[in-house]
């Protein structure tokens, strides 16, 4: 409730959390970091929960360009 009161009063809050869920729930922007680097941002209606995982599982949007 207080993120969202946040938000919605136009704060900047930085929210760091491994939960897709939470994430998508309380976002307007998503920023995702992949040991320690910035591997993709999105507004959140430019983005989903599949994208999000894969960058934050092997940093890439396609799984296939990861070195095995």
């Amino acid at each position: 409730r207080c993120v969202r009161g946040r938000r919605e009063a136009g704060t900047a809050v930085l929210l760091a959390s491994a939960e897709l869920a939470e994430i998508f729930t309380l976002s307007v922007r998503i920023g995702v970091l992949y040991r320690g680097e910035l591997v993709g941002e999105y507004p959140l209606d430019e983005c989903n929960r599949d994208t999000v995982g894969l960058l934050m599982a092997c940093g890439e949007e396609d799984p296939t360009m990861v070195a095995s």
